[in-house]
């Protein structure tokens, strides 16, 4: 879950002047600070009201669903968002979508399950190993696209890919939630 995240926010973040350019906008640079500042209000009080909830099953439970919300997000704005949506709002609409995953994760997720398992776990050594893997995808990707695929328009496939790592995203988040519910029951 957090690889898809980290692969589509790279590539939200690294190529944003390509993508607002085939979204057909061409001009005031503040637009990236505005869109972000949407995304990260809402991102804060998601995230930061997780902190409210003291029972970590539900806690644990409600930051699955959060992340389960993101690539819902990415896959309505991959499906839907794309025709019919003013790209500030496509724009923003993916920003929740790859950062609810991206931080839910490295929030909550792993706190309230160290929790909830009882193992003897450190949540910065979780945190250093997905973002390991993280990057080390998101470099992989860099590397295929610049040297074997040089000519591939990463604008125009980065809304592929938020259908396809929403739908996957979805999938795995509502697995792990049920083997999780399974495990703990």
């Amino acid at each position: 879950l957090y690889l898809f995240a980290s692969l589509l926010r790279g590539v939200r973040s690294d190529f944003a002047p390509e993508i607002w350019k085939y979204l057909g906008f061409v001009g005031n640079a503040s637009i990236y600070s505005q869109t972000e500042i949407w995304v990260t209000v809402g991102i804060l009080i998601i995230n930061g009201s997780l902190v409210l909830i003291k029972k970590n099953h539900i806690a644990f439970f409600i930051s699955m669903s959060a992340i389960a919300t993101g690539y819902l997000f990415l896959l309505i704005a991959g499906v839907w968002g794309v025709n019919h949506l003013d790209p500030f709002w496509l724009i923003v609409l993916t920003g929740f979508g790859i950062y609810l995953p991206y931080l839910t994760i490295t929030t909550s997720v792993f706190e309230r399950m160290i929790a909830i398992t009882r193992h003897k776990a450190n949540i910065g050594f979780l945190m250093y190993i997905v973002d390991s893997i993280g990057y080390l995808g998101y470099n992989v990707l860099l590397l295929f696209t610049g040297f074997i695929l040089p000519n591939l328009n990463l604008p125009s496939l980065f809304f592929t890919w938020i259908v396809i790592l929403g739908i996957a995203g979805l999938m795995i988040s509502s697995l792990s939630s049920l083997y999780f519910y399974r495990r703990l029951k």
